[in-house]
């Protein structure tokens, strides 16, 4: 297993978090763990190496920790296994609308991660998916990371950013919770391959304004999100801050039929994040809200 070691430098304004562990590709998904519900560790396995790829972060990572976690309608909260973290949704479960096994990424000094209006996020994460037929899907999607937040009243609307995959293609995109905005996906679709272990790196400016908020995303070095600025933006004027979360949140068009297996595993992720506010105002900016709030996308 190749690995990256993450660094954090002091800097005006920056927050580095960049460099990841790199996930051997898989075989076959993991065991399911013996105790779903047991307490995580509260920081992320170090790891050691070097990596580079057109899209990664800058030189001066730094590696989130996970979170909360969340399991819903008889998904799994995510668990770690050695440098991995996996979450799943087990076969056979009762019909629902939405599964969720999911986590937020950490600040490497535990608090959950905040960013906000003009920060840029550079971020890698790898992602070694296990979806079976249901990959190749249109009823199923299946969502694999999101840009979310809550806004200023404490609810989280679907959020601006999200990486998921349906109907055999990844795809990038967002934005229905925006008031005056829809949802928009980038295209073309990349192609999505059951099993296969990828890296994405993304590079990415928070705004309100369609003008300056913008998207660019590698996937195995290729650029194939280039440069793009979202209707919705990839923040919200209602937004009160946004935070990243991982996992597998899943929901099914055709809700009179159950699917397989499914477990998602990933690195833990790290990013480079140039905030546009100073630490102290950042401070008062991201207050924390209700713990409790519905994350519904």
């Amino acid at each position: 297993m190749t690995r990256v070691r993450g660094f954090l430098k002091r800097g005006a304004g920056v927050a580095a978090v960049t460099a990841l562990g790199l996930l051997a590709a898989c075989s076959g998904p993991p065991p399911a763990p013996t105790a779903p519900t047991t307490s995580t560790p509260t920081t992320s396995p170090q790891p050691s190496g070097a990596s580079s790829s057109p899209g990664a972060p800058g030189a001066t990572p730094v590696q989130l920790t996970m979170g909360t976690r969340e399991g819903q309608n008889g998904a799994l909260q995510p668990w770690w296994t050695g440098s991995s973290v996996h979450a799943e949704v087990p076969a056979g479960l009762p019909v629902e609308p939405k599964y969720r096994s999911e986590f937020f990424w950490n600040s490497p000094n535990g608090p959950r991660l905040r960013v906000g209006e003009g920060d840029r996020l550079r971020c890698r994460l790898q992602i070694g998916p296990h979806l079976g037929g249901t990959g190749a899907d249109r009823d199923i999607w299946q969502v694999l990371w999101q840009l979310h937040g809550p806004n200023k009243e404490g609810w989280w609307p679907a959020p601006p950013l999200n990486l998921h995959v349906r109907g055999g293609s990844w795809r990038i995109g967002g934005g229905a919770g925006r008031e005056d905005g829809y949802a928009e996906y980038y295209k073309p679709f990349t192609p999505f391959v059951d099993g296969k272990t990828v890296t994405w790196d993304f590079d990415i400016l928070v705004s309100q304004h369609r003008d300056k908020a913008r998207v660019d995303a590698w996937m195995d070095g290729a650029h194939v999100v280039k440069a793009w600025h979202p209707a919705s933006g990839t923040m919200y004027p209602s937004h009160a801050w946004l935070t990243m979360k991982s996992g597998l949140y899943t929901g099914n068009d055709d809700k009179s039929r159950n699917s397989e297996r499914r477990v998602v595993t990933f690195s833990p992720m790290s990013c480079d994040i140039t905030r546009a506010t100073p630490p102290a105002q950042q401070a008062a900016r991201t207050a924390p809200s209700t713990p409790n709030t519905p994350t519904t996308p």
